[in-house]
Order: structure tokens, then C-alpha cells, then sequence
């Protein structure tokens, strides 16, 4: 299995910056250890003011630093100059180019769609519109697509209208629909509207709904782990975490990986470009290659006009060294590119033909690509 299950969690801070007796304080018995176990991420940057969605969100899809390019902290949606960073970087139009499939799981209400793209200012958030941008559609048929609430009702009280075996089912179908993409992305925004909720005087329902909104991301975690996704988890600023305050947080955000090793990152701007698995397309790196053994990295890659597309092998050193192709992953079954391919382009910078390979090829391109 190559694809990836990206769940991007709007507006959660890292528990070591909430207060005591947040929502992250109950039992989450698969998302707690792991976010434990891994970095918290700064998303303010170094710039005054607290982080936004619309600058968060596109240091994430990118790699590149939205808040330095736009000079301040900007949300929710992404303006004219996001846009443009959106429709020349993010990740799913770099990788819809390059030959790969990603798909946005989220189940959007035609009227938030309407909406969005009525008027002259897009109303999208950044992940729609990122996916949008790339020709991708919304609301895409094929794979079990996920509303952003999780089961719980979208108005207040924000009550339980689904069980957590049901997104627990949901996380197993979305870990197997996987296997047949590239990157499958979850937008996870109701996390930030809950954490609007808050203040000094908050309800306490809205501290039950935000402590019932991580038991269901902790439950579709869970079930995708079963399916054998590989899935990282990711937020772009605080606001959930503490509920004192009505406003978004300086807090910082997890970063975590399964099923594959995640280098280390300070910021969120590292966390994405850090991320294995790493995609490459015209000779540039998109992210960074690094092996989950042997800790062997890849800052960049010369890639030829044969190969589209590269993706990181699982139990795959990337120790093999050729003439003008430094650091060359070794293959198998496991990549989502042949063989045949590779042969052809290192045989060709070693200036011979590449030689005949016995058995039948491996199953090449990208799985409904």
C-alpha cells in the first residue's frame, strides 16, 4: 500500500500547551499516544498575532511560508495572493500533475458550494479550493466521503446523531479506499467552529461537544489503523484546546505519521516539507525523501522525462548511486512507478541499454490515475 490518509484538523492545539482539564484530558485511547510521541509544531511562525486557517492551511498544502508571504496571519479563506500560491504549489496540483491521484474526502452541502464560488470573493477555505484549483472535484464519487462534523449535529447543542462504531467503520473504509490513490485528504474544519464556541463563559455543552469531537477523530483514527493505512495527522493552529477563550491560540499543533517515519520538524512549514512519502515531478523535489531504517534523506533528485513521478518504497534504502542520479531509491512492487522505467532512465545516464529483468513487470502508473 502506497497511498496516504492525510487528516488535517482545523484549529487543535498540541495538549502540552492547553490548560488543565482540556478536552484533550479523557480517554483517547489510539490519538493520544501518538500525538504523545510526536512533535508539537509551532504555526505562528515568528509573526505577532495569533495563527489563521487561510495562512495555516497553506503552509501545510505547499511547504511554503504563507504567513512571510503574506506579512501577517490571514484567514479564514485564502485571498487573491493565497490563491495564486495555491493554484502554483499546493500539494494536490503538484501531484495531479505529476500523473498521481488525490482526492478531498469531504462531503461539502451544495449550499457551502454555492456559496463559496458566488461573487467575486471565493468563500472556500483553503483545502476546497486548493483541490478545486487542480481540477479536482468536490464531493468526488468513488470513495466514502466524510462529513467534516464527524456524526455530531452541526447546530447547537451539537448532539450525537452517529455512533463511534460508525466512524470507527468509516476510518476502515477510508484506510481502504487508500490503497486505490495516491493521497486521500480529509478537511476537518469543525473542530475550529467548536473552538469558536468557547469563552469565559462557555456552555458546558460546548465542552462536551468538544471533547465528543475528538473521541470520533480518536475512532476514525482507529479504524483507519485497522485498514493498514499509512495516515499522517496534522492541525494549523490552536482554538479546541482551550475553551476559555473564544479566539484561536498561540498554541502549538501535532504533527504525527503511521506507517511511516516522520524527521524532525520545528515548525509547520518543516512538517510539510519534511513529510516521506516525498513526490517529484520536472527535476524538483516537492517533498523529502527519508528512510524509515537507515535515515538516508533526499534533498533532491534528477529526475528524467521517462519518469513522472517518484514516491517513497517502503523497506527501500535509497543507497543506490548512479552517474548525474545522486541518491537513487532501490525499487520493487512497492513503488508506484516500474521497474522498467528506472532501468531505462539510469541506464541511459550510464549510457547503455538497460538490461532485461526475468519475470512479469510490476504493475505500473497510478491506480485509477
Amino acid at each position: 500500500m502506497t497511498g496516504l490518509l492525510w487528516l488535517a484538523l482545523d484549529g487543535v492545539g498540541h495538549p502540552l500547551d492547553a490548560p488543565p482539564d482540556s478536552v484533550w484530558d479523557q480517554d483517547l485511547p489510539t490519538l493520544r499516544p501518538l500525538v504523545d510521541a510526536a512533535p508539537a509544531l509551532d504555526a505562528a511562525l515568528g509573526v505577532p498575532g495569533l495563527p489563521q486557517s487561510g495562512t495555516g492551511q497553506s503552509c501545510w498544502l505547499t511547504g511554503q511560508n504563507a504567513v512571510a508571504l503574506m506579512g501577517e496571519h490571514f484567514g479564514p479563506h485564502p485571498g487573491p495572493t493565497l490563491q495564486a500560491l495555491l493554484r502554483a504549489a499546493s500539494l494536490p496540483m503538484r501531484l495531479t500533475q505529476a500523473g498521481g491521484r488525490a482526492v478531498l474526502v469531504n462531503r461539502y452541502h451544495p449550499a457551502y458550494l454555492h456559496a463559496g464560488t458566488r461573487g467575486p470573493r471565493n468563500r472556500l477555505g483553503c483545502f476546497p479550493f486548493a483541490f478545486q484549483a487542480a481540477g479536482l472535484p468536490l464531493n468526488p464519487g468513488g470513495v466514502p466521503l466524510l462529513g467534516a462534523t464527524l456524526g455530531l449535529a452541526y447546530a447547537r447543542p451539537w448532539a450525537e446523531e452517529g455512533t463511534l462504531d460508525e466512524i470507527a467503520r468509516h476510518g476502515e473504509a477510508l484506510g481502504h479506499a487508500a490503497a486505490h490513490a495516491d493521497l486521500l485528504a480529509a478537511d476537518l474544519w469543525f473542530s475550529d467552529l467548536l473552538g469558536h464556541g468557547g469563552g469565559p463563559d462557555a456552555a458546558p455543552e460546548v465542552w462536551a461537544a468538544g471533547r465528543a469531537y475528538l473521541r470520533r477523530v480518536d475512532a476514525l483514527l482507529w479504524g483507519a489503523l485497522q485498514a493498514g493505512a499509512r495516515v499522517v495527522l496534522s492541525s494549523d493552529h490552536g482554538n479546541l484546546e482551550d475553551l476559555r477563550v473564544k479566539s484561536h491560540t498561540a498554541a502549538r499543533v501535532p504533527f504525527l505519521g503511521v506507517g511511516l517515519s516522520l524527521p524532525g520538524a520545528a515548525t509547520i512549514v518543516e512538517g510539510d516539507r519534511r513529510w516521506p512519502p516525498c513526490w517529484a515531478c520536472n527535476a524538483k523535489v516537492i517533498h523529502r525523501f527519508i528512510h524509515k531504517d537507515c535515515g538516508q534523506a533526499v534533498d533532491k533528485v534528477g529526475v528524467g522525462p521517462r519518469m513522472r513521478c517518484i514516491f517513497w518504497a517502503p523497506g527501500h534504502c535509497f543507497q543506490t548511486k548512479h552517474a548525474g542520479v545522486p541518491w537513487v531509491p532501490k525499487l520493487s512492487t512497492a513503488s508506484r512507478f516500474t521497474v522498467d522505467n528506472w532501468g531505462r532512465l539510469c541506464s541511459a545516464r550510464r549510457g547503455r541499454r538497460p538490461p532485461r529483468r526475468p519475470g512479469p513487470s510490476p504493475r505500473g502508473g497510478f491506480p485509477g490515475g
